[in-house]
């Protein structure tokens, strides 16, 4: 199990004002932004991390894929991932309406 830098969500908590707030309250920003936290702060360890994988024609991009490529994230594109990845095709078909998105576009 990776280790986590408390002390830097903790700070997370702090600037952003939610230590009194119910995890029902958060909005999809709040939410958002303490997954990217929660990334932050187990990177800062060192962690494992999972590569991206093409399994059953699909991509899969695990939540603690290195952040170049969490494009949800202002990571590289989705077709630059499958490229590196070397995907077939028949699967960068299937992504082809992702082409150039990145989420912090």
């Amino acid at each position: 199990m990776p280790s986590i830098n408390y002390q830097k969500l903790g700070q997370f908590f702090s600037e952003n004002k939610l230590w009194d707030t119910p995890f029902r309250e958060f909005d999809e920003t709040d939410i958002e932004r303490l997954a990217e936290a929660v990334a932050d702060a187990v990177e800062d360890f060192g962690a494992c991390w999972e590569p991206p994988c093409i399994y059953g024609g699909k991509l899969h991009i695990p939540w603690n894929a290195p952040k170049k490529y969490r494009w949800w994230q202002g990571g590289q594109t989705i077709m630059a991932t499958l490229e590196e990845l070397g995907a077939e095709e028949e699967v960068k078909a299937k992504y082809r309406h992702h082409e150039g998105v990145k989420k912090n576009d």
